[in-house]
This record gives structure tokens, C-alpha cells and sequence, in this order.
């Protein structure tokens, strides 16, 4: 079965629906009357048949939402913003900054971090640490040229043929009712890095192995195959006690025990790997070194949830054990274990690997059903209540998804021409700057501005845009050669340049797509914005300051607003007509026609 390609994803225990709403932002929150007009409420999603599946599950091969690939296969590599790379303080740049990517709140404060979030967070960060990790802290360690060019080949070894082995995959597992499933996922096989470390056993040895271990004396931790037996309460807490088998004694304190892996054994034992690896992820994030780069780099309520992150999350992951997503979270009180309803996400076991079977004790809010969107179970946008001097209701968007009109009460849909921001002098001896927008047809492409005219300000599916799969653009996103351009997920205003990449001078103007009904010419257009969050899926324009205070919006050379009717008005022979759905028409029309901003009655 092949689910393709748009849905939303409904909570069977609470009915709320799943919206994506930020970069590590995701709840099921949204209730079922608010959906419709809910862009993050629509998911494109893409499985393929799990082989072997005896519970007839599907793997996720898909999972986007406003511009944000969510799920891909193998691992999601989504690049790191380069505000949170640091540098010069002894840390990974790649650790801190998956920390802020996928764990802490953005900058608008929003408690936009949960479990599953977290349990995500934890595997991308293990592959980073095998990754650049290995490349920004271990190589300079590699004691000579020779075996840096040994080491290099064998990272790129790695990162070619091995890496993208280990995937992260979430099933969707069928629960019993039509299009209802369990989601579940468990952290990833290790053994690509295990088949690496054998393959290429005698040069690990001899160059990564020597250099892993003089990187983690310099930092003070010991060589890290020495495992102190104050840190064995720590292992037991992360789910793993050490065999007996590695423990040794101590040169000169035959009392005094440690249990010593050396690197080579580590990598050739999976479950060894997780564990050791999770250990030590746990002791940098609580190091002080690190909490005191984080304080300054994050800010102390961020760090406070960074701690949350590691000491609650960090000992409820294992090793081949599965999860399921479920809407809630638990917690234990005087030695109980209770499940507790609510709207973030959370994750639970099935019981297979615990005394608990959390997954049992959520009941329907661990179950997840899709709703294939189409013409009854629409998406639409809302038009603004206040009516052009022309009669009709106009609404902009900015989508992520390509999307063909399928509603009665939309009029036209417009998108921009390609002339620019224009200029027309005036009987007065001004200038007013315009884009001009022309009627679209068909599908319009995903990442482009429209604005939709309607004929009435009502919300419901005779207006409704239903997702296509065709008419896809290319590079889904921010386009900072476009005209009009957009945010799925909105933001500040003033990080435009360093989080879309736009290339606009810093000293330019956002104009934003809106209504003022004080301007009696033509109310809607873009307006000098001047507040610093930009809203989401909204379209606007980014250009120089000397555009004034409003960019005006054009069809077909004329604006929609438009004054009072005149009768008895005299038109020249040559004069462009338009009826009030903006058809240019012959002089030979009866009835209203829009003549240089005037309604005109044509007899």
C-alpha cells in the first residue's frame, strides 16, 4: 500500500489534529473545526510495504509539512543553521547546534520541545558524533600526514558507504479500524558502523582508535575506555550494566576495580556501542565546560531544558527496543507509573522490553488516523471579511504544497507577473508603486505567492484548494530571486538574511500582504511592515525603503479598490474597460465597468 500524498493525522484519544507549526515544532493541538484553515494540518505523506512486516506495517518514506522534510529516508540531514555553530571553546559546533535545532525552544519563547523530539534528537546527535564530529575534534589528533590522509579516507569511507545504512525509520502500524495505526520507531541498527570498524579493523587500530583516545585526554575524561566504578549507577540508570568480564584491576590498587573496553571492542559490540556512546553524550551535555558554553551561547531557561532533555529522556531510550508515538507523557508518583492525556507528543514501549506497557495504558491516544484531504475534507484560506470596492473578498497565501481551486466562491486566483515593482505618475504629481498580479489557471506550484479572489468572506468548502501532486517546484522553500516571497513558518524579520539566504541588502523594507481600510484608492497591497515576527504563509515583498509606505496591487493595470459608481461619466473610445470580475471588456458592455479607477454604469 502506498499512502500519496496529502493528509492530516487525527488523535483518536483527544480527535485534535496534528499541525507543524516551527522548525522543531509539532503538536496535535488543532481541533477538528479549526483545521481547514490550518497549513501545518497538511502533511504529504509516502510509505512503502515493510518486508517481513508479520503486523503488516508500512515504513514512512515521506513525512513534510510547511517546507520542512520531517521524515526522509535513511537520516534527515537538514542543514544547521550557521548562527548556532561555535567555535574556539573546545566543542563540537554540530553538538550545540543539534541541541538548539531539534531540542530548545525557538527565540519566541514557545514550549516548542517534547519526548519524541527528544528521542530524534538523541539519534541525530549519535550519528553527528560519528560524523563531525570525527572530522572538527578528532583528526587533529592523528599524529602525522601520512595517517591524516588514512584517516580522511576512511571517514569518507564512511560517510559514503556506511552511514546511509543506518536509518531511522517510523512505521505506521496498522490498529484495527479503517486508516487508524499505531506510529512506532526504534533507535537505529548499529551494525553499519560495527561491518566499517571490521572491514577496516587493522588501520582503526592503528590511526582512528589512538587519536579518539588522546582527543578524550586532552578534554579530561580519561582515555574513555576506562569505565570508574562511579560511573556504573550512571550506566544502570541509562539502561545498561557493564559485563563482568571487563572488569579489571587497577595497577597498584588491586581493590580498586574499573571495567576497561578498549575502542576496538566498543565498535565491534552494538549494544556495547549505544550504551558507551549515550554515556558519554550524557557526561558532555552535563559537564560544566559545556553547560557554561551553553549559558552563553543558549541562555540559562534554554540550558534548564537541555537538562530536562538529558537526565529524563536519555534513560528512557534502549537499545532494539520500539516505541510508538502517543499524544501525552507519563509520570510516576509514589512509585506509580500513570499516563497522563494532553497534546504533545510523547513515546511509550509496548511493554515487550518493561514491566510497564505504556503503549496499553494510552489506549486511543497512541493510535493516529489519516485523513485524506480532498474535496470535503478541504484545506482553504480564510478571506478577509472586508470587501474590495469591487465586491469581492481577497485572501494572499504561501504554500508549500502545489494546490488547483476547486470551490464555487473563488472568483480568480492571481499570482505576479513578471514585470517588477512599477511606478505610475499621477493627475496629482505623484507616483504610486504597483506589482501587477494576472489570473492563473490550473495548478499553482508550491513556494509561489497568490493572492485569491472570493465572492463572499464565507469559510467553507466552496472555496477550498485541494493539494495536487503535480506542479511541484523545485527547492520547496524560501526563493530569494522571486518578486513576492513568503515564510511557511514565519520568523523575525530582521533574520531573514541569515536563516532564508535572501541576498537583500540589510538596510531594505518588508512590505507585507494586507488590508487598511483607511486607504479609500485601494486597500489592499503590501504595506510597509514594521513589526519584527513575520507571519506564517503570508507573502511579502522585500525592497528598497524608497517604495514608500504601501506597494499597490495591480490586475491588469488597475487596482482593486476602486471609487464610487458614476453615471453619466463620458469615456473616451480608447479607454480599457473591466466588468467587476476584472474582464477586460468591449465598449459595447452593458452594465458596470471599471474605467481608471472609477465604477463606471455603461449604458
Amino acid at each position: 500500500m502506498q499512502l500519496c500524498p496529502y493528509y492530516r493525522i487525527q488523535n483518536v484519544g483527544s480527535k485534535n489534529y496534528v499541525e507543524v507549526r516551527g522548525r522543531a515544532t509539532a503538536d496535535a493541538s488543532v481541533a477538528n473545526a479549526d483545521k481547514f484553515t490550518k497549513p501545518g494540518t497538511v502533511l504529504l505523506i509516502g510509505t512503502e510495504a515493510s518486508s517481513g512486516a508479520a503486523d503488516g506495517a508500512m515504513r514512512l518514506t515521506n513525512l513534510r509539512s510547511q517546507g520542512l522534510d520531517v521524515i526522509g529516508d535513511g537520516i534527515d540531514s537538514k542543514p544547521v543553521p550557521s548562527e548556532y555553530t561555535a567555535s574556539g571553546n573546545g566543542l563540537t559546533a554540530d553538538l550545540l547546534s543539534y541541541a538548539q535545532t531539534y531540542v530548545l525552544p525557538e527565540a519566541q519563547g514557545e514550549n516548542l520541545w517534547n519526548a519524541y523530539n527528544s528521542y530524534m534528537a538523541f539519534a541525530h546527535t549519535m550519528f553527528n558524533m560519528a560524523t563531525g564530529f570525527a572530522d572538527a575534534e578528532v583528526k587533529p589528533f592523528v599524529d602525522n600526514e601520512a595517517d591524516k590522509v588514512i584517516y580522511q579516507n576512511l571517514m569518507d569511507d564512511f560517510n559514503k558507504n556506511y552511514l546511509p545504512k543506518i536509518k531511522l525509520d517510523i512505521y505506521l502500524v496498522p490498529a484495527g479500524a479503517a486508516n487508524t495505526y499505531y506510529v512506532r520507531s526504534q533507535f537505529p541498527s548499529l551494525k553499519p558502523i560495527k561491518d566499517f570498524y571490521t572491514a577496516n579493523k587493522a588501520e582503526m587500530d592503528r590511526v582512528v582508535c589512538p587519536a579518539v583516545r588522546k582527543f578524550m585526554e586532552a578534554h579530561g575524561q580519561d582515555s574513555g575506555e576506562g569505565i570508574e566504578p562511579d560511573e556504573i549507577p550512571l550506566l544502570q540508570k541509562l539502561g545498561y550494566t557493564f559485563p563482568e568480564k571487563y572488569k579489571t584491576n587497577d595497577i597498584g590498587d588491586p581493590s580498586y576495580h574499573v571495567w576497561y573496553i578498549s575502542y576496538g571492542t566498543i565498535m565491534s559490540d552494538e549494544e556495547l556501542m549505544f550504551y558507551w556512546v549515550k554515556m558519554n553524550i550524557y557526561k558532555l551535555y552535563n559537564s560544566a565546560r559545556v553547560k557554561g558554553a551553553l549559558g552563553s551561547l543558549l541562555g540559562g531557561d534554554k540550558v534548564s531544558m537541555l537538562d530536562a532533555f538529558a537526565n529524563k529522556y536519555f534513560n528512557e531510550i534502549h537499545y532494539n527496543v520500539p516505541y510508538f508515538l502517543i499524544a501525552g507523557s507519563y509520570k510516576n508518583d509514589a512509585g506509580q507509573r500513570s499516563f497522563v492525556a494532553g497534546n504533545d507528543f510523547g513515546f511509550a514501549n509496548d511493554g515487550s522490553q518493561s514491566e510497564f506497557n505504556d503503549l496499553q495504558n494510552a489506549g486511543d491516544y497512541g493510535k493516529w488516523v489519516l485523513e485524506t484531504i480532498d474535496e470535503t475534507n478541504y484545506f482553504t484560506v480564510k478571506p478577509n471579511t472586508n470587501a474590495a470596492k469591487n465586491g469581492m473578498y481577497y485572501a494572499s497565501t504561501y504554500l508549500d504544497f502545489p494546490f488547483e481551486v476547486k470551490g464555487e466562491n473563488v472568483n480568480a486566483v492571481y499570482t505576479v507577473t513578471a514585470d517588477g515593482i512599477q511606478s505610475k505618475n499621477e493627475t496629482d504629481g505623484s507616483t504610486t508603486k504597483y506589482v501587477e498580479f494576472e489570473k492563473a489557471s490550473g495548478i499553482i506550484p508550491a513556494a509561489t505567492a497568490a493572492v485569491i479572489e472570493f465572492k463572499s468572506s464565507a469559510v467553507d468548502n466552496t472555496l477550498s484548494l485541494v493539494p495536487s501532486v503535480d506542479g511541484t517546484r523545485a527547492g520547496v522553500g524560501y526563493n530569494s530571486t522571486d518578486l513576492v516571497q513568503g515564510t511557511f513558518l514565519g520568523g523575525n524579520k530582521g533574520d531573514l538574511n541569515k536563516k532564508w539566504g535572501t541576498g537583500v541588502n540589510a538596510d531594505s523594507k518588508l512590505y507585507l500582504w494586507g488590508y487598511n481600510k483607511s486607504d479609500t484608492k485601494n486597500p489592499y497591497g503590501f504595506y510597509l511592515y514594521s513589526n519584527e515576527t513575520i507571519p506564517t504563509n503570508k507573502p511579502f515583498i522585500q525592497t528598497a525603503a524608497t517604495s514608500g509606505a504601501k506597494i499597490y496591487f495591480m490586475i491588469g493595470g488597475e487596482t482593486t479598490g476602486i471609487n464610487g459608481i458614476e453615471t453619466g461619466a463620458t469615456i473616451s473610445d480608447n479607454a480599457p474597460r473591466y466588468n467587476l470580475n476584472g474582464q477586460r471588456v468591449g465598449k459595447d458592455y452593458k452594465g458596470v465597468v471599471i474605467v481608471e479607477g472609477k465604477k463606471i454604469i455603461q449604458k
